[in-house]
């Protein structure tokens, strides 16, 4: 009798045991490719090279925070606390900022719209909440041509408030094909927020795949290329970055417009720039004007980086004070012109831009001091071209101009003969010091029939 309990017990233990593995082979079929093989592919591992990094950019006026981290899986982002007063519903919208590669070492975003098959190829994309509501936490997932990482799901992300927006980088290597390959990036792809709009959820990315050899990279200095039969980097010239700096004009009166410029070559071709200088000079335009209101010389210095490299140029300008410095010896005359026509028996100026062959005709300019001193007598010359005998005009001792003052002054050339265009150039000397004499002259055309 014990002998026959034992054997059902140990008929029932086999059993058993038998059951168990039964249940681990499940286990392990199921998991592997169903939990395992994604968990490698879509959430990163050390064997594939998928990257999300983002910016978080409030839409009222609070201060933007930057969470920008790369990883080997979606991002881990806490989700904050979030007004929760709106009314109405939210509306994620997905927007392609630009297409580019990123740099392995520094991770640095280039933009460009051609790629390697060896190189990271990058997307930046931007989600803004375009609705009237808080949106609530929600996840990215992109469809990329990718053999390493064909899909990429994100963790949460956090939740936006209206008019708030996190711009993302997404990088992937190995691209599945040579040529034309697109990715196709999702918010809220199971559509667990109720938006007013669920069409605009969604972007598709084209990306222009290059194969061949592996190009090495060297950055900062001439670029040189290093053989591989496998894959193919951008085949750009990256050289070493110089840059310029200047100011136009290079003398101005105080309370006028000075205009900086910035020139720069070489790098990876894309550059941002930084000034600083004189009275509070701050910009980051490639070109910044400013406006100064005290004497002396300005100094406007820019930093220019590309590709992490920068360089620094300055350059200056002389600043005058227009209402206070007459002592300095620095009048200018500036011609300009009123009129072409003719004048009347009376001596009355017409303005017509056509005159009739042997009448007269009539070139009416003005003359102003736009310095600081007196200008001293000056001299107006004025001739045709055609040329004729005779036409030729010269005034000599013209009374000194004070500062800011004008004298509009009206040359008669008498009987043209010849018909057609005839071009006049006048032009202005002064006895003192000229500032500026690049605008002391000017051409005037006349048709006569």
């Amino acid at each position: 009798m014990k002998e026959k309990i034992w054997l059902k017990i140990k008929e029932s233990f086999s059993t058993a045991l038998v059951a168990v593995f039964i249940l681990v082979i499940a286990f392990v079929i199921i998991w592997v490719p169903f939990k395992l093989l994604p968990g490698i592919f879509s959430k990163g591992s050390n064997y594939v090279a998928t990257s999300l990094s983002s910016t978080f950019i409030p839409g009222e006026n609070k201060t933007a925070t930057t969470t920008t981290k790369e990883t080997k899986s979606p991002q881990s982002t806490t989700v904050s606390n979030q007004i929760s007063s709106y009314a109405g519903k939210p509306d994620l919208s997905v927007k392609l900022l630009s297409t580019g590669i990123i740099n392995r070492s520094t991770k640095q975003f280039t933009q460009t719209s051609t790629m390697g098959t060896g190189d990271e190829v990058g997307m930046r994309f931007e989600v803004r909440n375009i609705g009237n509501a808080v949106s609530g936490s929600w996840n990215l997932k992109a469809t990329l041509p990718s053999a390493t990482t064909p899909n990429y799901n994100s963790d949460p992300q956090m939740s936006l408030n209206p008019g708030d927006r996190i711009e993302f980088t997404l990088g992937f290597d190995n691209p599945t094909n040579i040529g034309s390959v697109t990715a196709y990036v999702y918010a809220d792809p199971a559509n667990v927020i109720n938006e007013s709009n669920e069409g605009n959820n969604s972007i598709g990315v084209p990306f222009n795949i290059v194969g061949g050899s592996t190009y090495g990279y060297n950055y900062g200095t001439t670029y040189n290329p290093t053989y591989n039969p496998t894959y193919t980097g951008t085949t750009y010239t990256w050289t070493s970055l110089a840059g310029a700096c200047s100011v136009l004009p290079s003398t101005v009166y105080t309370g006028t417009i000075v205009n900086w410029n910035a020139s720069a070559t070489g790098g990876n071709g894309y550059f941002t720039y930084s000034w600083n200088g004189s009275d509070n000079f701050v910009s980051t335009d490639k070109n910044p004007t400013k406006i100064y209101y005290t004497s002396g010389t300005k100094t406007g210095t820019v930093v220019i980086t590309s590709n992490g490299s920068s360089i620094t140029k300055q350059c200056t300008v002389n600043v005058v004070d227009q209402y206070n410095n007459y002592n300095t010896n620095s009048s200018d005359l500036s011609l300009s012109l009123v009129g072409v026509g003719s004048v009347d028996s009376s001596g009355q100026f017409i303005q017509n831009s056509q005159v009739s062959r042997g009448s007269n005709i009539a070139i009416k300019v003005r003359i102003t001091n736009i310095g600081t001193t007196y200008s001293g007598s000056w001299t107006i010359t004025g001739t045709v071209s055609p040329s004729l005998p005779g036409y030729t005009y010269r005034q000599d001792n013209q009374i000194s101009l004070a500062p800011n003052s004008t004298s509009d002054y009206t040359m008669v050339f008498w009987n043209p003969q010849i018909t057609g265009d005839n071009t006049f150039n006048i032009q202005i000397s002064q006895s003192g010091n000229d500032l500026n004499s690049a605008n002391n002259n000017l051409t005037a055309t006349v048709r006569v029939y």
